[in-house]
């Protein structure tokens, strides 16, 4: 299976996970908030985290790379990413924590319903490519 770890998320993960050509500055926004990093074999292969927007109110985030999606992986993910997700939630009081998700993209919907999410609102042409996205909420 690989050594598998979760560490302080940093901004070059960020880079690491999404692969493209980036800003050095990117990833800077979501080192400001709590967030995790999970490790396989040294390679990032999840970020996610919270951004905490006021008091008790916070919006998830998660970037898996080509590594998390690999089935023997998956479990690893879904578990560093679930207890992190509580342990903010926990440390910082959360009543409320939000995500976006495109809307046709089942296996992150699926993921979000695993988690304890539920579908909130339709956010027609939300994306940056007019896409449209499902929020979907929990309230712990």
């Amino acid at each position: 299976m690989g050594d598998r770890r979760v560490v302080p998320y940093e901004p070059a993960h960020y880079i690491e996970a999404v692969g493209t050509p980036q800003p050095p500055d990117a990833g800077q926004f979501y080192a400001q908030h709590p967030a995790w990093t999970a490790l396989i074999d040294d390679r990032v292969a999840a970020c996610a985290g919270i951004i905490i927007r006021w008091g008790g109110f916070g919006e998830a985030w998660a970037i898996w790379t080509p590594v998390a999606r690999e089935p023997r992986h998956r479990r690893f993910i879904h578990r560093a990413v679930r207890d992190g997700l509580w342990r903010i939630i926990t440390e910082r009081k959360l009543y409320r924590v939000q995500a976006q998700i495109v809307s046709d993209f089942w296996p992150g919907r699926l993921w979000a319903d695993h988690l304890g999410f539920k579908e909130e609102a339709t956010m027609p042409l939300y994306g940056p490519n007019r896409e449209h996205f499902t929020q979907v909420v929990l309230f712990p």
